[in-house]
């Protein structure tokens, strides 16, 4: 646990609680930042060693079961603990004054440290209880009442904050988000005396816009594992020096740091991606982000939620959202969400706009063109780039895939095949498979006219839609537009359909 303070990169008081780097009376009561330190252990894989059962080849002393720790050990064996042999209670201190600062003696040395236990006599039917010396029985009457806790107001929220990873395809969208975090404590008022705690969560973190990624050097989130597994194997040489983040059922493993073996296998000693980073367990299409350690899902529907999405990452919702008025001007498209880009060229980005036809209409949503910034994208792919990447990964569990993978052009029978992954044939060049599962579409924003430079036509959930020269869709019916939803990392699941060329076409 780390010491209150700037010194341990913390907002503590470092003069004030238990874990104050300085020595002084009337440190008597944790700091948040411990409660903040202790809560992150316990929620850690490192706590499991607690559930073990521990053998001792002594008999333990149970005997302080029910008594104060200064019912059992008086003012001078407490010095004797702290100072060893010797040591005692320095007797030119009144003992009226032990509970804010216990004075030590050896030989001719006097030492002050901390308040003594709780429970120490401190005078004649008196003990120490919270840094006062009170009398016994009034300290004992107030005992038997028993205080329930309750919550302050939350506090507002914090800068935004982000590990500002990338993910594998160089997208920080995909890789991170930024989190704010807002606080409240239980001590309006405080549990006593047995009381029940306060229900819910101390904390509640909502996403934000990380801004400050674009100063620093990227990193993508293997990367960042691979990091920690290096500096891992230099302690613990099964280890190859290379990691990973995978997907799993359980929320802490989906955020676990998780390195290679030499001799094959995969360890983690604990690590965790920083807060902010994209996790995914099996429950996919949902925006999940690591959070201390454990991938949450994080919603759009209130911020009483613990886990919040900023409306500007809630497109799904506010673009089926017809029922809800709002300040709009009328006529005047508005946009509602970040310029939403898949680092794609030639594509575009995307962004929710809504509008209000006329002075009393519900709002009408829809989608539009905008300018993306670049700087998010640590490199750009593509589109033959980017299906050969996912054509290569099928490759490694489904025969007769050579690994190459291109667009194809639209045809009479369909028109958004421009939008679907294709994969080549191991044996013949000129066969090609349509991917009929997750990932087989191209990321929304993709450039879907093939060279027709009469058109504007972009891919939107795998739909090829032609857009207006001011940016807008040509076809405005709301209930047509397919969702549009901020890039993720997806697992890949195999169904592939066949489909061939005429021989001699390859497309």
């Amino acid at each position: 646990m780390r010491h209150d303070g700037p010194v341990a990169d913390n907002n503590c008081d470092p003069g004030s609680y238990l874990m104050s780097p300085t020595l002084g009376s009337g440190k008597i009561t944790w700091s948040s930042c411990s409660k903040q330190y202790l809560n992150q252990f316990l929620r850690s894989p490192q706590s499991h060693c607690l559930m073990d059962h521990s053998t001792s080849s002594t008999r333990l002393d149970h005997g302080g079961d029910g008594n104060l720790p200064g019912e059992r050990f008086d003012v001078d064996q407490q010095c004797m603990l702290k100072y060893g042999r010797g040591s005692r209670h320095s007797a030119s201190q009144p003992i009226s004054d032990i509970c804010q600062d216990l004075h030590c003696m050896k030989e001719r040395y006097t030492w002050t440290s901390h308040p003594a236990l709780e429970g120490t006599l401190c005078g004649k039917n008196r003990w120490c209880r919270r840094g006062r010396c009170l009398d016994k029985e009034q300290s004992l009457q107030l005992a038997y009442q028993v205080v329930k806790g309750g919550w302050s107001e939350w506090s507002s929220f914090s800068e935004c904050a982000s590990g500002c990873l990338y993910d594998n395809d160089g997208s920080l969208v995909g890789g991170s988000t930024g989190v704010r975090v807002a606080a409240r404590l239980c001590n309006n008022p405080r549990p006593e005396n047995g009381g029940d705690s306060c229900i819910g969560s101390d904390k509640k973190y909502k996403t934000c816009t990380p801004n400050q990624c674009e100063k620093i050097a990227k990193t993508r989130i293997q990367s960042f594992a691979s990091e920690i597994c290096l500096r891992a194997r230099e302690v613990d040489n099964q280890l190859a020096g290379t990691g990973f983040q995978k997907i799993s059922s359980d929320p802490e493993e989906a955020c676990t740091v998780w390195c290679h073996k030499r001799v094959g296998g995969i360890h983690s000693k604990g690590w965790t991606f920083p807060d902010g980073t994209t996790c995914q367990t099996h429950r996919r299409h949902r925006p999940m982000y690591c959070i201390s350690g454990v991938c949450q899902e994080f919603k759009c529907t209130s911020d009483e939620e613990v886990f919040i999405l900023s409306s500007s990452m809630c497109p799904s919702s506010l673009l089926f959202s017809r029922d809800k008025r709002r300040e709009v001007p009328v006529g005047i498209w508005q946009p509602i969400s970040d310029c939403y880009f898949n680092c794609i060229t030639p594509g575009v980005g995307l962004q929710l706009v809504e509008k209000r036809p006329c002075r009393y209409c519900n709002t009408t949503s829809s989608i539009k063109i905008c300018q993306p910034n670049n700087k998010l994208c640590q490199d750009m792919k593509t589109p033959t780039e980017h299906a050969t990447m996912v054509c290569t990964r099928y490759s490694d569990k489904v025969r007769r895939l050579s690994g190459f993978g291109i667009q194809l052009i639209q045809s009479q029978d369909d028109d958004d095949r421009a939008c679907k992954i294709a994969c080549q044939d191991e044996t013949v060049p000129n066969r090609f498979y349509l991917v009929n599962g997750e990932g087989g579409w191209f990321p929304f924003g993709t450039d879907c006219s093939k060279g027709d430079t009469s058109r504007r036509a972009y891919c939107v959930s795998g739909k090829c839609l032609g857009f207006n020269a001011d940016g807008s869709p040509i076809h405005e019916s709301i209930n047509n537009f397919p969702r549009l939803r901020t890039r993720r990392k997806r697992s890949f699941e195999i169904n592939v359909d066949s489909w061939k060329d005429p021989p001699g076409k390859c497309y």
